[in-house]
């Protein structure tokens, strides 16, 4: 596995963490606002 494969896992982690939180703290929007969100930095050129 490459090093920003890794990267990215450890990043979709960080968020999927976060999301996590937000959904528990019932502080997300919707559904449809966090894909929008994840889609958003999966898509991110990581360095």
């Amino acid at each position: 596995m490459s090093e920003k494969t890794l990267n990215r896992l450890i990043l979709l982690s960080a968020l999927l963490t976060i999301g996590g939180f937000f959904v528990i703290t019932g502080k997300l929007i919707s559904n449809e606002v966090a894909m929008k969100y994840f889609v958003y930095f999966y898509m991110l050129p990581l360095p």
